[in-house]
This record gives C-alpha cells, sequence and structure tokens, in this order.
C-alpha cells in the first residue's frame, strides 16, 4: 500500500527534527562532558533517519540521545566522533 504525505507535514515533521537535533547538539555543547557513547550512537541514527526522511524514527532517536540511554538498534559498527556527527548536521541541515 503506497501512502502519500501531506508536503507541509513533511516539511513540519522535518523542521522539528531538526530543532530537536540542533538543541541537543547546543547542549552537549555548552556541556563541561562530552557527549557519551550511546548519546553519539542516538545522534547518528537521528541523523541518518533525518538524511532517509524518516522523521518519526528520528524524534525518536535524539529522544533516546537526550536521556542518554541506549540505541534501540545498536548495530552501527563504524564509529563518528561528535564533531563528525555535527558537520554532517551542520550539511543536513542546509538541504531541503
Amino acid at each position: 500500500m503506497h501512502m502519500t504525505t501531506n508536503p507541509t507535514a513533511m516539511r513540519t515533521a522535518r523542521r522539528n527534527l531538526v530543532l530537536a537535533i540542533d538543541r541537543f547538539i547546543t547542549k552537549c555543547r555548552k556541556s563541561d562532558k562530552p557527549p557519551l557513547p550511546d548519546q553519539i550512537a542516538n545522534l547518528r541514527h537521528a541523523l541518518d533517519a533525518l538524511e532517509q526522511g524518516a522523521y518519526s524514527a528520528g524524534e525518536d532517536a535524539i529522544f533516546l540521545a537526550e536521556q542518554a540511554w541506549q540505541p534501540r538498534h545498536p548495530a552501527i559498527t563504524e564509529t563518528l566522533t561528535f564533531r563528525e556527527l555535527v558537520e554532517q548536521f551542520e550539511r543536513l541541515r542546509s538541504e531541503q
């Protein structure tokens, strides 16, 4: 079954995810401590979801990052640094 999606709803969902990721990154930058490995993994999941247009999954992942909870899908083997993920976010944020 193919579902059509309202373009306005998709733009809103994307914007909300971008804002949530931005808040998380800003909070991490202001903190005295670097983000925990689980937070970095969840941020990566959120960025992957943003890139794929899976905004609900991204919202879930960034919520887990904010809570410093374990990722729901810890299958990522390649480790990226927080800085690399922030750079990826900056690139994705500018895309429309």
